[in-house]
């Protein structure tokens, strides 16, 4: 029986896979001066995401827009989009990033 348990241990922790990805961008304000960046995941995937290298990644399209900087607005939302008997089968995550520092334009 305990060698049962140590196959389906080791059948489970094999199963789950570290990813190693950036979020890419699904909307975006820039009246609003908001980025939002998002992601998918499976249930048996650790995801391993830098929000601080999210964050640079970002703030090229804030300053385009005129802003001088950027910070995560709240906390990753996380949300079910795939169910079956066993629970949620894909989960989809949505980062809000809101542009800081309105740089205003200087007539010459």
């Amino acid at each position: 029986m305990k060698w049962i348990n140590v196959v389906v241990l080791a059948l489970l922790l094999t199963a789950c896979t570290i990813s190693e990805r950036a979020p890419t961008e699904s909307d975006a304000s820039e009246v609003d001066g908001r980025i939002v960046m998002s992601l998918e995941y499976r249930p048996l995937e650790i995801l391993n995401v830098d929000w601080e290298e999210v964050l640079k990644d970002v703030l090229p399209k804030c300053e385009d827009w005129g802003y001088s900087g950027v910070q995560a607005f709240g906390r990753p939302i996380r949300a079910c989009v795939s169910k079956s008997g066993l629970g949620c089968e894909l989960w989809h995550v949505n980062a809000t990033f809101q542009c800081t520092g309105m740089q205003f334009l200087q007539d010459n």
